[in-house]
């Protein structure tokens, strides 16, 4: 593996000569926006002279909510809190889901419901197409199975 760091982006590049296939993974902040945004693009390059076919599943093992305080909560209660996360969706396509706190969690007689949130989008880029969204699976059971 190798890696190559710069001014606002950080690449990782494996090279398998066996299967004849580059995997690299490229981590760049979004500049000039008012919310802070990590872009990940990974490439695959096909450097054999046969044709491959892959299938792939890239992405975050977990990903946590945003809203209230919960730094205590994830590291002493972490299964408890997953009680208050949720995952809403813009549509029925399940390609953009939006990751937030259903209320604050708390010992409160007050309920405060929490707006704030985390998205992510994945999409497949083609120099002969437009974009296309691609469905994001955030159950992290229907991938790694039971804990």
């Amino acid at each position: 593996r190798t890696q190559f760091i710069g001014t606002n982006d950080m690449e990782v590049k494996e090279v398998d000569y066996e299967n004849g296939l580059t995997t690299t993974a490229k981590y760049v902040v979004l500049p000039e926006e008012d919310f802070g945004a990590l872009i990940r693009r990974t490439t695959f390059t096909n450097i054999g002279l046969d044709s491959v076919t892959l299938s792939a599943l890239d992405g975050l093992a977990k990903m946590e909510p945003s809203g209230g305080k919960l730094d205590w909560g994830l590291k002493n209660m972490g299964r408890t809190l997953e009680g208050w996360m949720g995952v809403y969706h813009a549509d029925d396509t399940l390609s953009m889901p939006f990751y937030r706190m259903s209320t604050e969690p708390g010992d409160s007689a007050s309920v405060k419901i929490e707006t704030a949130g985390h998205y992510c989008i994945s999409f497949i880029e083609d120099p002969e197409n437009d974009a296309e969204l691609l469905p994001i699976i955030y159950d992290s059971t229907k991938v790694f199975g039971q804990n």
